[in-house]
């Protein structure tokens, strides 16, 4: 479903998740990318540096499959939320989460 890329990969996009957002950061892809390549990053607010989350390969259906990404008319809505110091794929946060390596040390809420 997700995997870890080398810090040297190019990806398809590059998001950046903020504390200050509800600790989440929420984005839509076209439903024609299947295999979608990812650069992640986090920061606190908008005034701090933004800190490496990693780069990823996710498979969307299979992440949809398995109750980790929504489908609408279209597109995939891909959602990244901060548990602590974990970043996790989850439709919202009542739902259950897939957890992203690595954790982010130093980063408590």
């Amino acid at each position: 479903m997700i995997s870890t890329l080398p810090e040297s990969a190019m990806t398809q996009r590059a998001w950046n998740g903020r504390d200050d957002i509800f600790q989440h950061y929420m984005g839509r892809v076209p439903q024609t990318e299947r295999i979608v390549t990812l650069t992640l990053t986090w920061k606190r607010n908008k005034n701090s540096r933004s800190e490496p989350v990693g780069r990823f390969r996710f498979d969307m259906d299979k992440l949809v499959e398995a109750g980790y990404v929504r489908k609408v008319p279209g597109w995939y809505i891909l959602r990244f939320q901060r548990t602590g110091n974990r970043i996790e794929v989850a439709t919202n946060r009542s739902e259950r989460a897939l957890p992203l390596p690595p954790v982010l040390h130093d980063y408590v809420a």
